[in-house]
């Protein structure tokens, strides 16, 4: 009986173990994920922003757009 208890304990030990590295796993994807929806969100404004100032500065050398200097 005594080796089926323990047989028992460490099956039960095992998915234990199973479920702390799943978790973990999971923990580390979903971390990933925050991680780089933050930096698309950094580099698109970035992207934006270089767009923004190169529209912004052939406008000025334009006479196309003078409409917006007044």
């Amino acid at each position: 009986m005594d080796k089926k208890n323990e047989m028992i304990v460490s099956n039960e030990n095992e998915l234990t173990n199973i479920e702390n590295i799943y978790q973990d796993i999971r923990n580390k994807i979903i971390i990933a994920k925050e991680k780089m929806f933050k930096h698309i969100d950094t580099t698109m404004a970035e992207v934006y922003w270089y767009v923004g100032k190169i529209t912004y500065e052939l406008s000025e050398n334009s006479t196309k757009a003078s409409y917006g200097k007044k």
